[in-house]
């Protein structure tokens, strides 16, 4: 009885050992710094590279581990960094590893990637800053001053001082107009540059 009960759990280890090797089996408990589940998809048509697309670019050198950065998350598609300066601390940027400049540039696996981290990241604010909530978003054109595409998450308190003027006169009559003028722009797809 004794031999049939080890030869089970003999052949039951060994089978862990495959699926966890085959990528079936992950642990309950990744790595915080390092994403070793990729939920991402593997439709990108460029190699994954830890040389930059872009070696002149700064965010191509942070996101890719060549400049000193706060790393705070880490897989194959992103790198989630500490700002340098923050609007309030825990402010998080999100770079994507490959070269993009607008997020128009980016390919579907760089934007799921940097999706999932903004809520990864956000949930995390959530939990050890307690704010009163969380503003995520990224500048682009000549609002970009990286020149590399990134999003911002970071925690937001009443009063903080950071946002935009509402303006005084709140203008609903081209609303009608504005919606006809976008839908018409996006009833054939997306839109191309």
């Amino acid at each position: 009885m004794w031999f049939v009960f080890s030869l089970v759990l003999v052949f039951g280890a060994i089978r862990i050992i495959q699926w966890y090797k085959q990528g079936k089996f992950h642990t309950s408990h990744p790595s915080p710094n390092r994403d070793t589940e990729s939920a991402e998809p593997k439709d990108s048509d460029k190699s994954l590279s830890p040389v930059p697309e872009a070696p002149s670019c700064l965010g191509c050198r942070l996101a890719n581990g060549l400049e000193e950065a706060h790393v705070v998350f880490e897989n194959d598609y992103v790198t989630c960094l500490l700002d340098i300066d923050p609007l309030n601390e825990g402010h998080t940027l999100i770079l994507p590893k490959r070269h993009f400049v607008e997020l128009s540039d980016t390919d579907i696996s760089a934007r799921h990637a940097i999706m999932n981290a903004s809520v990864r990241i956000s949930n995390a604010l959530k939990m050890i800053y307690k704010p009163d909530g969380i503003s995520i978003m990224q500048n682009g054109g000549s609002f970009n001053d990286l020149g590399h595409y990134h999003m911002h998450v970071f925690p937001r308190y009443n009063n903080d001082g950071f946002g935009w003027k509402e303006p005084a006169v709140k203008s609903r009559h081209s609303l009608d107009l504005v919606k006809q003028r976008i839908a018409e722009q996006l009833k054939d797809g997306m839109p191309q540059l």
